[in-house]
């Protein structure tokens, strides 16, 4: 797909991504690491935590897709603090990769296409960075 004409486009693409990790993303997850989506008692409930994005996404709650990039990376954040020692943060780990490359392909790439230039061979090999 091109860029998108509006940010209603942009938000419908946010939806679909997130209902795809809630849906099949985190079942997957789950299975192929044997861990249960069932949060404990101090565990932050991930699957809770995706449908409340989800149900503010229907609501038209967020303004940007970046607003709805922010919460969904919340989740992320807030299982590292409370479960870094945890299965859960395994979960939430491969969630994150999995919602960021969705994201990135679905979403940020469409709505900054007008400012991608083409590539082009450069002259002499760019310096690194000085530390």
């Amino acid at each position: 797909g091109g860029a998108f004409s509006t940010v209603a486009e942009a938000m419908v693409a946010c939806f679909k991504i997130v209902d795809e990790v809630l849906v099949h993303q985190l079942p997957k997850m789950c299975y192929d690491l044997g861990f249960e989506a069932q949060a404990g008692e101090d565990d932050v409930d991930i699957a809770a935590s995706l449908k409340a994005v989800k149900t503010r996404l229907e609501q038209n709650i967020y303004r940007t897709p970046h607003d709805v990039h922010r919460d969904v990376v919340s989740v992320w954040r807030s299982v590292h603090k409370s479960a870094s020692d945890k299965p859960q943060y395994k979960v939430a780990l491969a969630l994150s990769t999995r919602f960021d490359e969705l994201y990135y392909k679905a979403v940020y790439i469409p709505l900054n296409a007008a400012t991608f230039r083409p590539a082009t061979a450069a002259a002499t090999p760019p310096r690194p960075p000085r530390m």
